[in-house]
């Protein structure tokens, strides 16, 4: 599913406005990867890294996603199978994923790569902008750093 500023809930597209004027200030490029997100694509992620290629790859193929080539792709992606990413009850998310892209304007996951070079990895710079606009940002969660990923705090 080709992600839409649209398809966020309206609380996260004010965040993610924010969130792109930061970056843009920062020089980091970047685009959307994900926002939402279907059942069928968490269970396929999910499966990723704990299941063998082939299983994967049916998985994958009955979300509607490109199959993996090889076994060095099938690395874990996520550690829950319930996401942010599905939609609430109007129908919205309440997370994206982006992707940092180089001087070519290609997508990379490189988490050392410091484009702006100003000392610090594009995605944790990232992550620290994501946090200062209100965001819970993936790449500083404690137990497990999802980089590409933001969403809206969880309310008490």
């Amino acid at each position: 599913m080709k992600p839409r500023i649209g398809d966020m809930d309206q609380e996260l597209q004010v965040k993610f406005a924010a969130f792109s004027a930061r970056m843009a200030e920062a020089g980091i490029p970047f685009a959307l990867n994900c926002v939402l997100r279907t059942i069928e694509e968490q269970t396929a992620f999910y499966a990723q890294g704990r299941l063998p290629l082939h299983e994967v790859n049916v998985l994958r193929s009955a979300a509607g996603m490109y199959l993996l080539k090889t076994e060095k792709e099938n690395y874990i992606v996520t550690k829950t199978k319930v996401s942010r990413h599905f939609p609430n009850q109007q129908g919205k998310s309440r997370a994206f994923d982006i992707m940092i892209l180089r001087g070519d304007n290609k997508p990379h996951w490189d988490l050392k790569w410091d484009g702006n070079e100003d000392g610090i990895s594009d995605y944790l710079e990232a992550a620290y902008i994501g946090q200062g606009v209100g965001l819970d940002a993936g790449g500083l969660w404690v137990s497990w750093h999802d980089y590409p990923h933001y969403e809206l705090p969880t309310k008490a």
